[in-house]
């Protein structure tokens, strides 16, 4: 017999509602020790002794009492007289036994729906904690994509520069120019790579000190009549080191000098910082 069996013989076999095979398997599961059982065996028993102390006690209708009690009066046989209060009792017992039935059905009703309810709830909850580690799990898998995703687009960038960074170092016509600091910062220096067959420009800077965020630094390239061309920004890292890459439509003889300014974040069109570095194009 398993623990669900049993609860549900358990009201009846408190009020003696149960045939003796019944009663008897009933007896041998609680006679294994089970706990739960044993306790709502307790509980049913205790439930039936309150029902009975709560019934008010019957008492019969006054004039039947007296007709009873005139006909025994008027029998004189050895016959022993009959007691009427025992047909109260009986009622009275039938009716604490309907009670104890009804409560005990009720109680066993309830416990039933209270132990599937809380099944389901405990279900719910574990099916609530495995949504959540799904969710985390998804969530870091994204992130994780994310981050993937932003390394490799940086990795192909710099594979791209270092590929046009070999280019112009190998071209046959590649010209350098030298710039050095001004006597603020005179550990400064800095070199143009220039590739005159594509006209593309390479800068590489060293031991500028590092700028706050709200300024950068910018490369200039001045004509022979002293016109100043914008050719980009750049930022450098805490050694002071920095690089920029650009495209110029000017040959190198159009030039007569190459400047570096510290200018306000994003850049000016014209300059109006203090010159940091500075060469002349030979």
């Amino acid at each position: 017999m398993i623990c669900q069996q049993a609860s549900e013989l358990i009201p009846l076999y408190v009020v003696g509602g149960l045939s003796d095979n019944e009663a008897r398997q009933l007896q041998s599961h609680l006679a294994t020790g089970c706990p739960g059982c044993n306790a709502m065996l307790t509980e049913f028993t205790t439930v039936g002794a309150s029902l009975a102390l709560m019934l008010p006690q019957a008492q019969p209708n006054p004039d039947v009492h007296a007709s009873l009690m005139a006909r025994i009066a008027r029998h004189t046989d050895n016959t022993e007289p009959r007691k009427p209060e025992q047909s109260w009792r009986w009622y009275a017992m039938s009716g604490l036994a309907a009670a104890i039935v009804l409560a005990a059905t009720l109680m066993a009703v309830s416990a039933y729906w209270y132990r599937m309810i809380k099944q389901k709830n405990q279900q719910l909850a574990a099916m609530q904690e495995r949504f959540d580690a799904v969710k985390s799990n998804l969530n870091s898998l994204t992130a994780n994509y994310r981050s993937a995703v932003q390394t490799a687009a940086l990795l192909q960038l710099q594979l791209k520069q270092s590929e046009m960074t070999r280019k112009m170092f190998m071209a046959k016509q590649l010209q350098v120019v030298a710039l050095s600091g001004k006597p603020v910062d005179k550990h400064a220096v800095g070199r143009i790579f220039y590739n005159a067959k594509t006209h593309m420009w390479q800068f590489c800077a060293m031991g500028l000190k590092p700028l706050p965020p709200t300024k950068t630094y910018e490369l200039w390239f001045i004509t022979k009549d002293h016109a100043k061309k914008a050719a980009g920004t750049f930022n450098v890292n805490a050694s002071g080191d920095g690089m920029l890459t650009a495209a110029v439509g000017q040959n190198m003889d159009q030039i007569s000098a190459v400047a570096v300014t510290d200018e306000p974040a994003g850049g000016v069109a014209v300059p109006t910082g203090s010159i940091q570095l500075i060469g002349t194009v030979q």
